[in-house]
């Protein structure tokens, strides 16, 4: 079975880590956030896979063109004009084959995979199924069970549940084509999802995932092929770390990743891939991205350094998120990111960086 993967979403600029990569290549464990949705299809299938993106597929493309993954096949459609969810998949239907299909947020992280949805949608004939969850307020139509409801993220499509929607203009699924299709009769059928669920959407929500993967409290199934030491601590055969480091758990060191002598590792925390913790340094609860190098001594805490970040000897950083300070963010100095400072690189606010001791990052997206 095909799937479409909406991985465009709107990107209102709130978010620094979007400057930094498109959401669904933020890293997550071994990987990057795409990696997971697509393992969320599960026993549904997904063979073939069309992921829609707003004029990033080139990113995405040369990922998974380095970074295939075995049995799944990876078609690019770049949105070049806002067209809503129903309008994306609309302008797909031709890759889809004629045949029932399946539809997911490119935010969307399942803890069991989509088997249940698509078997009940084939029971019930319906042209749309809806994976729904509970809620406080249902958009129309979205009563079942006596319960409110409202849409989860994931469907399963037959071709034609998409005759209404335009050619040309925004269309979205949940506040336009469900409500007309049930304004036409046509079958629309409602699956409740009970298994836990997140979607990512900001640098909150991607902090939230990475402590509940690495605690367990979430996603174990993500972390079954993991290599695991007894203290915790996940650790790449190629990974190196010196035996007077600590690392206290849940810890995940990724591929080349290098800690030092001395240095101290909190959990729950991610060392990237190729990152370099440098002697007596300390990191704890946090996420460093690819290729980024913590300085002799440095510290940083519960704060995200994005790829390439180079922070300096003897520096500090708390609560910070931490971006190439060469790209522009507006003209505040700095605002508050669902409990992260994150500091403005405008010119008149490198002198901030400066004194938090954050050196020239490296370019380009690392692997």
């Amino acid at each position: 079975m095909k799937a479409v993967i909406l991985a465009g979403g709107a990107d209102t600029g709130r978010c620094p880590l979007s400057m930094i990569r498109p959401r669904p290549l933020y890293p997550v464990l071994d990987g990057v956030l795409l990696e997971l949705v697509v393992q969320c299809l599960g026993s549904a299938g997904g063979d073939e896979i069309v992921v829609c993106a707003n004029g990033r597929s080139d990113l995405l493309s040369s990922y998974f063109a380095r970074h295939p993954i075995d049995g799944r096949e990876f078609r690019f459609h770049n949105d070049r004009f806002p067209r809503g969810t129903a309008g994306c998949v609309h302008d797909v239907l031709g890759y889809c084959g004629g045949e029932t299909f399946l539809v997911l947020e490119g935010g969307l992280v399942l803890d069991s995979d989509l088997g249940g949805l698509l078997a009940e949608h084939r029971r019930s004939g319906a042209a749309l199924t809806v994976g729904a969850v509970a809620a406080a307020n249902a958009p129309p139509g979205m009563i079942a069970q006596g319960n409110a409801l409202t849409p989860l993220g994931a469907y399963v499509v037959e071709p034609e549940a998409f005759a209404l929607v335009p050619d040309g203009g925004y269309f979205d699924i949940k506040e336009q084509l469900i409500p007309s299709l049930h304004e036409r009769h046509l079958g629309v059928n409602v699956s409740i999802y009970g298994a836990p669920w997140r979607r990512i959407t900001n640098a909150e929500s991607y902090g939230l995932l990475i402590r509940e993967l690495l605690s367990g409290r979430f996603g174990r199934s993500f972390t079954a092929n993991l290599r695991r030491e007894p203290n915790g601590v996940w650790l790449d055969e190629s990974a190196s770390i010196a035996p007077s480091a600590r690392v206290a758990g849940p810890v995940l060191v990724c591929r080349n990743a290098t800690i030092g002598p001395g240095a101290c590792i909190t959990g729950p925390a991610v060392v990237g891939t190729n990152a370099i913790v440098e002697e007596r340094a300390m990191v704890a609860g946090s996420v460093l991205w690819p290729n980024v190098q913590i300085g002799e001594r440095a510290a940083v805490d519960h704060s995200i350094i994005t790829d390439g970040f180079c922070v300096k000897p003897l520096s500090t950083l708390t609560h910070c998120i931490a971006i190439d300070h060469e790209l522009s963010y507006g003209d505040a100095h700095c605002l508050n990111e669902a409990g992260y400072l994150v500091r403005a690189p405008s010119a008149a606010g490198r002198s901030l960086w400066r004194s938090f001791g954050m050196g020239r990052p490296m370019k380009g997206l690392a692997a």
